[in-house]
């Protein structure tokens, strides 16, 4: 039940946000990709994977699904090219900590290259940044971070992207953990 009702509550949060941004769209922004942009994105993680070395004498890992949030904020230079903060949350239960609610995300630098005109083009973001996982209750490990993918611009400002994530991410005293993602995300990008 508590997936469901975190599903609506961000699939509501995305409306309000769309409704929020049109305006400031209409507003602030020229519609051509170059300057200021700042977008906004539901994610849907039909793959969250996290495993770990050896804790007391077995190695536990979990594949799961969850779904999440983005936000970036950066610079085109030009029509093709964007340098961009990005944030990529999933949110899922663990199992194997008793149904605890947990976050892994990818927050870093990230670079757009789209491959043709406004509102009907192909892209693809690379970036090097952190990665953190996170267990209520429990708190949180960062540490280095990928993400990749590509997607498809169909409209102005709206993009659909697949992107894998991934790192690896340790505390004080505590074993390694490895972590990795494939997210489809839809995101309303002003511009």
């Amino acid at each position: 039940m508590g997936f469901l009702k975190n599903t609506i509550i961000q699939l509501f949060m995305l409306c309000i946000l769309v409704v929020l941004l049109v305006p400031v769209t209409a507003a602030s922004f020229d519609g051509v990709r170059s300057g200021f942009i700042m977008g906004a994105g539901f994610e849907i993680s039909p793959y969250v994977h996290w495993s770990t070395d050896i804790i007391a004498g077995n190695s536990p890992h979990e594949t799961l699904a969850g779904t999440g949030k983005s936000f970036l904020i950066g610079y085109a230079w030009d029509n093709y090219n964007i340098l961009a903060f990005q944030y990529n949350s999933t949110r899922f239960e663990l199992e194997h900590y008793n149904d605890s609610l947990s976050h892994q995300w990818y927050t870093g630098p990230v670079w757009y290259h789209y491959f043709g005109a406004i509102g009907h083009s192909y892209y693809t973001v690379a970036g090097v940044g952190f990665y953190t996982f996170s267990v209520r209750g429990i708190g949180g490990r960062t540490g280095p971070g990928i993400f990749l993918g590509g997607g498809y611009e169909f409209s102005r400002q709206v993009q659909f992207g697949v992107y894998i994530s991934g790192g690896k991410t340790r505390a004080t005293g505590s074993p390694d953990f490895k972590h990795s993602q494939l997210t489809l995300t839809l995101t309303v990008i002003a511009y």
